[in-house]
């Protein structure tokens, strides 16, 4: 193997996951096609990526997600007997279940099939993998025992973030997105296209509940969309009580996150389906205190009573008691935001995530050849 693999990346949206980190490593590139739409784009993908593995001839390709992303890279990767590397960012056999199920009880049967031939193409293509990448050493865990694959072929690698585009936030366009002239803002962004998302912004509503009963200067401010958007609207006009109701901002999608991060005080996150959410480091990078449960990626993104605060999520008013102590001392929320922010700008580099992926990559490909 020579010592710095050529890597050839294939991306479809999100391309910047990896294109940002191979610009930083010699002899790599990506294939992008976030331009073409509608199943087209693969078989384009296809003659695309063999025109360029013909003329640059790569030692590894690199798909930036599995589904029909990384079955068209893998059957690439099995013509030009290349090894194939593939990126997961969460968990996807739980995701497209979770989904299933959804678009069954809607009778949304055209989705239905749609998504069992994902998962199809995951359970095929996926345990024909050489290698992984992943956001967090749970999803580690999780990818070797599903796909059956050894240990040092799932590798563990951070999302570059850039830092300095949530540095730069704007409170006062930030408070006007929401029209909320609130004192204090609690924030959440999440991305509401997943159930297990949603039923943690459901319990952050109630475990907030008693926080904006008592402070009517607190804002709660949920922003992200997708498909349970109006679940969550329904939800909050069902569930949460009247008397607290203009304290809660449905926002929806928001395009300039970052002022919004710039006019929150605190950054709150509940979530049971997750890999490694970049929204807890893009506030980190804002210089939020974050409070998150301490489960799935979260736990290695936030170092507990140092850029912010981990809770137990089965022991209710664990999350009430965490946001109240960062809202009600105001240095002690300086503190873990400035410690979060420079932990970020480290952590998160699109330098240190090059040399990451380029050292993981390679101990791959060391595998593959050692037991080849």
């Amino acid at each position: 193997m020579t010592e710095h693999p050529r890597i050839m990346g294939f991306a479809d949206d999100r391309s910047s996951k990896i294109s940002e980190p191979l610009s930083f490593l010699e002899n790599s590139e990506v294939i992008t096609i976030s331009d073409r739409d509608g199943m087209s784009k693969y078989p384009y993908l296809f003659r695309k990526g063999s025109k360029c593995i013909d003329k640059n001839q790569p030692d590894v390709l690199l798909s930036n997600y599995p589904g029909r992303l990384g079955a068209t890279v893998l059957t690439l990767g099995q013509v030009k007997d290349i090894p194939v590397v593939i990126r997961v960012g969460g968990d996807m056999w739980k995701t497209n279940y979770e989904e299933l199920r959804q678009n069954l009880r809607d009778q949304n049967f055209l989705s239905a099939v749609a998504r069992v031939g994902q998962i199809g193409i995951n359970e095929v293509f996926g345990s024909n993998a050489d290698g992984y990448l992943v956001v967090s050493t749970e999803l580690q865990q999780l990818v070797a025992n599903r796909t059956g694959l050894p240990s040092k072929r799932v590798k563990r690698v951070s999302v570059p973030i850039d830092s300095a585009s949530y540095r730069d936030g704007d409170p006062v366009s930030g408070r006007e997105l929401i029209g909320q002239e609130a004192e204090r803002i609690i924030l959440t962004v999440t991305n509401l296209r997943f159930k297990g998302k949603v039923k943690g912004i459901y319990y952050l509503l109630q475990e907030l509940e008693p926080l904006l009963r008592v402070n009517p200067d607190i804002t709660y401010v949920i922003a992200g969309g997708g498909q349970y958007l109006d679940d969550l609207r329904q939800y909050v006009n069902r569930i949460v009580p009247e008397t607290i109701r203009d304290q809660i901002i449905i926002a929806g999608f928001v395009p300039n996150v970052a002022d919004l991060y710039a006019a929150a005080s605190v950054f709150v996150y509940c979530s049971h389906i997750d890999g490694c959410p970049n929204v807890v480091s893009e506030a980190m990078a804002a210089g939020l205190p974050v409070v998150a449960n301490a489960d799935h990626g979260m736990i290695e993104q936030i170092t507990h009573e140092e850029t912010g605060l981990l809770v137990d999520a089965d022991t209710q008013g664990e999350f009430t008691r965490a946001v109240a102590q960062v809202l009600s001392n105001n240095s002690l929320a300086d503190q873990f935001g400035s410690n979060a922010q420079q932990c970020v700008s480290v952590r998160n580099d699109s330098k240190r995530i090059a040399q990451e992926m380029g050292v993981a990559i390679e101990e791959i490909l060391d595998s593959i050849e050692s037991t080849s």
